[in-house]
């Protein structure tokens, strides 16, 4: 009885002990499997739901030269991080939450004829799925609609902040650019 007394007064060492363990070998884990910024491209999406792990693999299948990793996430990831936002590579957004993040977004420096978004005048997006539609960039792994459930037209915007977008005042590469042809070019109709 007096041993399981003892026992049962250390639990919350015991506790203690195996929460910062946990956290300890968290982080460590993160560090060994994430990249830096300059090595990684990160995409923020502005929708219902993604399959974020299966599209970032695919994408990972063939990355831009001098990219480890590609990051995928739903704009609810970075709910108390706003920042993490803000650094983001790439991002897909409605037509209707667009102007919103428009200080997140650089102009596109070469826009086709239609198909882009417009931001008093200058083309910013490209289209990547058009509302009323099954088909878009990657339609089988990103469900395209708001946050609420809307149909909407969704767009690509390059980040402002980004290290991958030619022109940026910290730019180490295009990879965006390169990301964003393939996200382009595997439009299913």
């Amino acid at each position: 009885m007096k041993k399981l007394s003892r026992i049962l007064s250390q639990i919350s060492l015991y506790l203690s002990f195996i929460v910062l363990s946990t956290m300890l070998w968290s982080w460590l884990f993160s560090v060994r499997t994430d990249a830096p910024r300059d090595k990684k491209i990160v995409i923020y999406i502005d929708c219902e739901q993604a399959e974020e792990t299966a599209l970032a693999a695919r994408l990972e299948e063939a990355l831009p030269d001098g990219i480890r990793k590609v990051e995928v996430r739903l704009f609810s990831y970075a709910f108390f991080d706003a920042d993490a936002i803000q650094q983001a590579d790439l991002y897909i957004v409605s037509a209707s939450a667009a102007e919103g993040y428009k200080d997140s977004f650089v102009p596109l420096p070469d826009a086709p004829d239609g198909g882009t978004f417009l931001i008093d005048g200058v083309p910013y997006g490209l289209l990547v799925h058009e509302k009323g539609t099954d088909g878009g960039a990657e339609a089988d792994l990103i469900t395209y609609r708001d946050p609420d459930g809307n149909d909407d037209d969704f767009y690509l915007f390059f980040g402002s902040a980004s290290l991958h977008v030619e022109g940026n005042e910290k730019a180490v590469d295009n990879a965006s650019a390169e990301l964003a042809a393939r996200l382009l070019a595997d439009i299913d109709p």
